[in-house]
């Protein structure tokens, strides 16, 4: 959509924001433990950290959200310590605060599931490019990180939630911002990542703008399969 038409839709924007936020259900962040161990092998230590789908929101229980998927998927060749640090309405730079926030120790493969709330609040691209950079060199230099993975943002023009146009004017935002982090992954030394899950069909929870049981089974997949090499991204 044509940047010039921005201010004449503000508005309509406004209005479908307080419509979408009245009409869709609040659903929990996933109910269980945070941290675990699982499998056998070497020893891998797993963070996923950011904001509500890193936090399990549609799904009742971790054990069916993001975190402890990924962790059983790597739990076949290795020993896995698993830790998920993640909040509802967290935006990058939140992310990066919260890392800042806690004591250094070992991580091994830090997965950082961010962005949405960015688009939602209307984050430039400079002040994510910044968060980027941070991110990156906390990773390294506070936890040692040798794998960081960032996801990238879902096609929000198709999230069930968000009537048009302000479906496709997040869309386009967070497409912008997929953009810049694919540029920025390589000189960075991180991993961007996108699972390409069907937002539209049984993969997404009964608000429209999470995943669902499937959904994360179907991220956790690609995920696992991305850091052992073997997929293409």
């Amino acid at each position: 959509m044509n940047r010039v038409w921005l201010p004449l839709l503000a508005p309509v924007m406004l209005y479908q924001g307080r419509r979408v936020r009245q009409r869709t259900p609040v659903l929990p962040e996933a109910g269980g433990a945070r941290s675990g161990i699982c499998g056998r092998g070497e020893t891998r230590h797993l963070w996923v950290v950011g904001d509500s789908a890193a936090a399990g929101v549609g799904v009742a229980l971790q054990k069916e959200a993001l975190t402890v998927r990924l962790a059983e998927r790597l739990a076949d060749t290795h020993t896995v310590h698993w830790q998920c640090h993640a909040k509802t309405g967290l935006t990058l730079n939140d992310t990066v605060a919260l890392l800042d926030s806690m004591d250094a120790q070992r991580v091994d493969t830090l997965v950082v599931s961010a962005g949405v709330n960015d688009v939602v609040h209307m984050r430039s691209r400079r002040r994510w490019s910044k968060a980027l950079e941070q991110l990156a060199g906390l990773s390294r230099e506070k936890f040692g990180v040798s794998q960081l993975v960032v996801c990238a943002i879902p096609p929000m023009e198709a999230f069930p939630a968000l009537p048009w146009p302000l479906s496709a004017i997040m869309g386009a935002r967070a497409r912008r911002l997929n953009r810049l982090t694919r540029r920025r992954a390589d000189a960075l030394g991180f991993l961007f990542h996108d699972a390409r899950i069907d937002v539209t069909g049984e993969l997404m929870a009964s608000d429209g703008f999470h995943p669902g049981p499937k959904g994360y089974q179907q991220w956790a997949s690609s995920l696992a399969q991305r850091l052992a090499g073997t997929a293409q991204t």
